[in-house]
């Protein structure tokens, strides 16, 4: 079976393209059967017929949570990217931001330094060394203008 998601976006228009100063983007993940999971990228879920890339364009990813599914098959230590032209945004610090049993979180680096980066495009998120089978997890990204 290959990974799987389901996604959701809360925020986004108000009213006549007036904008949400937060938008929060959830996948609810379960890893394939060697524990492996495919990128996901901002532009391949949709919400009201826009892509989610749309929702967050021109504003800054804040914070990025990882945590396990209750109830759900543990994860592995496992690290998360999310790329912007390929430039890992969380600068390193997404290394074993999955845990089986706590919420951990990140916010974007350069240099080892808190940054704001505006986004400008499709997102994609990775995870890497998770290797449970059919693993469950959770990734939270949180956009502010």
């Amino acid at each position: 079976m290959p990974s799987s998601y389901t996604a959701s976006l809360i925020g986004g228009i108000k009213k006549a393209e007036e904008l949400d100063r937060k938008v929060e983007i959830t996948y609810a993940i379960t890893a394939h059967t060697d524990g492996t999971v495919t990128a996901i990228s901002t532009d391949t879920d949709t919400k009201n017929g826009r892509t989610y890339t749309s929702y967050i364009r021109k504003m800054s990813l804040k914070v990025v949570e990882a945590f396990p599914t209750a109830l759900g098959t543990a994860p592995d230590p496992a690290d998360v990217t999310v790329k912007q032209n390929l430039l890992d945004l969380l600068g390193g610090y997404g290394v074993n931001l999955i845990s089986a049993t706590a919420t951990k979180s990140t916010s974007p680096r350069i240099d080892g330094q808190p940054a704001t980066y505006p986004i400008n495009g499709a997102l994609t998120i990775g995870i890497a060394n998770q290797t449970t089978n059919a693993a469950t997890f959770t990734i939270r990204l949180t956009f502010v203008s």
